[in-house]
């Protein structure tokens, strides 16, 4: 959304951006009816289902290792969720997602350009993979807020839903190391760490008191992760 808000605002006010805003228009469409829909249509959901794959299994292994933890807990530190909660990440861990999606991105695109040679696009909107921006649309943004939304049992098996975000984020015993998908529920199920509620349960969101309360400024969020995580290498407990 603010995409297509700045966009607008420029092709009301920068000189020659309407021009360049109709150009682009119409080489996204030119992209779409020239190209291979089955095809198109393909590398859209093997992007969406692997991208997704290797988001599970990078923040798994956020959680296991003792090292990588003491950067992910940055994410899991606030107590009360908002939408912006999305955005609470410390560097060391946003490079490791960008690598992840570096390394999704690229083998996906490799391997449907090797197989279908030729210009190669992907359904979007607004900028967004297609299968994402649904994501968002039936509830992804609330993952992290207050507003408790399941999809039932059934499809909590084949999807994430904001509830069971919310939980992964719980401090009960019973929720920690669940739920690590992303979109998809399906990796959480076939390799054991899924957990569907059955009705609301009430949670108690972050981490241990002392990493809340040393994460109580910019140098605690910065700072204090990469001390600890060098105390957790030194000790051999990776």
């Amino acid at each position: 959304l603010l995409a297509l808000i700045l966009g607008g605002a420029g092709a009301l006010f920068l000189p020659g951006s309407e021009r360049a805003l109709e150009e682009l228009g119409d080489e996204i469409v030119d992209q779409v009816v020239s190209a291979d829909f089955e095809v198109l249509l393909a590398y859209t959901a093997v992007l969406l289902l692997f991208d997704d794959f290797c988001r599970y299994w990078v923040h798994r292994w956020m959680h296991t290792s003792r090292v990588l933890w003491q950067f992910h807990k940055v994410h899991h530190s606030p107590e009360v969720l908002v939408p912006i909660s999305q955005m609470r990440h410390h560097p060391v861990n946003s490079l490791f997602n960008l690598g992840r999606n570096l390394v999704s991105t690229g083998l996906v695109t490799g391997l449907f350009v090797w197989a279908f040679p030729g210009d190669l696009t992907v359904v979007t909107v607004a900028g967004v993979n297609a299968g994402r921006m649904a994501f968002y649309l039936t509830g992804g943004n609330l993952r992290h807020s207050h507003v408790w939304l399941s999809f039932g049992p059934a499809l909590s098996h084949i999807f994430i839903s904001p509830a069971q975000h919310q939980i992964h984020h719980s401090k009960a015993p019973e929720h920690i190391d669940r739920n690590f998908g992303s979109q998809f529920a399906l990796w959480d199920w076939m390799f054991g760490t899924l957990y569907v509620p059955r009705r609301y349960e009430e949670l108690t969101m972050g981490i241990d008191r002392d990493s809340t309360e040393r994460m109580r400024s910019i140098r605690g969020l910065y700072v204090e992760p990469v001390k600890d995580a060098i105390r957790v290498w030194r000790s051999g407990q990776r």
